[in-house]
């Protein structure tokens, strides 16, 4: 099976008022006054009896195959496209049919109207990056719930509300959909609920994608967050002109008022000034933030805030927080690598008005990465296990080079598993390939998610990029659950062993059909087997 070709290159600018945009909300809140018990839902998955569908057609989903799963589920209505106006004879007799011109460009108006505009009545901060969206929104919320009011952050992780003493809850009913950024009627609808929850805050993963295909319209956004621009989704994009393009698009949102963003630096990509164009370009207050790894060195970053690596071991990283030009005393935080750090960095960008240096260990000092999120894992007689979500070239290499730091002696060694998805990026594999191999001392090679893509097709083109120097020292060992049994089963007690690209998960897609799978459940059990204690650090 090919995988849908996409078509996300066109430097298109998102509209984010849209000359029908007051009718198409007025449509939707009509539509909500007919059906004031409804809810509004554009997945056949959640769609109940009573429900207003909204029959969108896309790559996957044909007009005639969405009436056919519809109608044994018995909608109250329908919102049609226009064009689609002449099959309207094919629609269940009993639903009433609502019909909307370029229905694609208006339904998160629409929706925004049908729940009576509840991102209106919410504080909405949006992350856009490459990386780190999932950990700066759940951790964000995890600390502003700790210090101010009850959040919640949306995304890769689902729908999570953070309640006061470290309470969390988990919105299953819109935690099952598999986008980084929830389609707009979902949206709102989450929206819809996290009001009725008394949540005040709400952090929102924004992907490139989500954004250029309009998933954001409809909401009021009024912090906008940029973590960084790195190679992925290129597949979909084209270049990484046409990324950081996309990702410029979240900070020319009318209603933003407060921006926070990395510092530029020399390391970066050169297309990431398209970013910071439109950051500069914006009215909102802007914020920039950033980190310091060696302490005594002057540094020449000019951010509000800064996070100072002081020491790092496997206890966790010393830090201190400066903010003008005062500096906290160093405190302990459970966050690991600079890329965590600058994560860290945003959220404290986030907490400016309220942060100062002398209560920064009080609300910084409790922070939590989310799960899959370098966790550690360790068992007696066992190496040290780190399970993380890394699936770029960039996030790769930073997570193996900080846990090279943790090594505690120079015979330890530092070894890799990990692959790469299919049915995306390929250019990205040999890169992935020749990082794993300059950064770990060895490794397995084995299945991520291969979708529709041979398992050792995507591993070749893994290894392709390995040095033939190095090649000895990676194996290729397609059974992700025999590839970890081995890279920890043939370890030293004083290795390191990284479970790369799958984190949090719980399933893996081969072959089109999806299997349950856990990296963390198959390292637990290897600890359970060789030892009766397993400690989270």
């Amino acid at each position: 099976m090919t995988a849908p070709v996409h078509n996300y290159s066109e430097r298109i600018p998102v509209d984010w008022n849209p000359e029908f945009k007051d009718d198409a909300i007025i449509f939707g809140q009509k539509i909500s006054q007919v059906f004031p018990n409804s809810r509004l839902t554009d997945t056949t998955t959640f769609l109940k009896k009573g429900d207003v569908f909204v029959l969108l057609p896309g790559e996957n989903f044909g007009v005639d195959f969405l009436i056919n799963k519809i109608r044994d589920k018995c909608p109250y209505a329908i919102v049609a496209d226009k064009k689609i106006r002449k099959l309207s004879g094919k629609l269940p007799s009993y639903c009433k049919a609502y019909f909307w011109d370029n229905l694609k460009d208006y339904i998160g108006f629409i929706a925004a109207g049908f729940y009576n505009n509840p991102s209106d009545k919410l504080d909405v901060t949006a992350v856009t990056g490459t990386d780190g969206k999932t950990t700066l929104v759940n951790l964000a919320a995890g600390i502003f719930a700790n210090s101010l009011e009850d959040c919640a952050a949306i995304g890769t992780l689902g729908v999570v509300i953070y309640r006061k003493n470290q309470r969390k809850q988990v919105l299953q009913d819109y935690s099952l959909a598999s986008l980084t950024t929830p389609s707009p009627v979902m949206l709102q609808s989450i929206f819809d609920k996290l009001r009725n929850e008394k949540v005040g805050k709400v952090f929102l993963e924004a992907s490139s994608i989500g954004i250029i295909t309009r998933r954001l319209q409809g909401t009021n956004i009024k912090t906008a967050v940029f973590t960084n621009l790195g190679s992925d989704h290129l597949d979909l994009h084209g270049n990484l002109g046409n990324l950081a393009y996309s990702k410029s698009q979240l900070f020319s949102h009318p209603a933003l008022t407060n921006i926070v963003f990395t510092e530029k630096n020399r390391s970066q990509h050169s297309e990431i000034h398209l970013v910071y164009e439109a950051i500069e370009r914006s009215d909102a207050k802007k914020t920039p933030v950033g980190i310091k790894c060696f302490p005594d060195k002057p540094t020449n970053i000019n951010s509000e805030i800064l996070i100072v690596e002081k020491n790092v071991s496997r206890l966790g990283t010393l830090v201190s927080l400066i903010k003008n030009d005062e500096e906290s005393e160093p405190f302990l935080i459970k966050i690991f690598g600079k890329h965590n750090l600058e994560n860290l960095s945003l959220v404290a960008g986030l907490l400016a008005d309220d942060l100062k240096a002398s209560n920064a260990e009080n609300i910084l000092g409790d922070c939590k990465l989310p799960e899959g999120r370098f966790e550690l894992l360790d068992g007696e007689n066992l190496p040290l296990v780190c399970i993380d979500y890394a699936h770029t070239p960039e996030s790769l290499k930073v997570t193996l080079q900080t846990l090279d730091r943790l090594k505690e002696k120079k015979s330890s060694n530092l070894i890799c598993v990990f692959g790469c998805g299919g049915n995306r990026d390929i250019n990205k594999r040999p890169i992935m390939g020749k990082i794993a191999a300059s950064c770990a001392d060895r490794g397995y090679i084995t299945s991520d998610n291969p979708r529709e893509e041979p398992i050792d097709k995507i591993s070749r083109e893994i290894l392709s990029g390995i040095c033939v120097k190095r090649k000895s020292d990676w194996f290729l060992i397609p059974d992700r659950r025999k590839a970890i049994e081995a890279a920890i089963t043939k370890a030293d007690k004083d290795d390191i062993v990284l479970i790369a690209g799958k984190g949090h998960e719980k399933t893996q897609l081969i072959n089109g059909v999806l299997f349950e799978f856990c990296d963390k459940s198959v390292v637990e059990d290897l600890i359970r087997k060789g030892i009766n204690s397993c400690q989270r650090l």
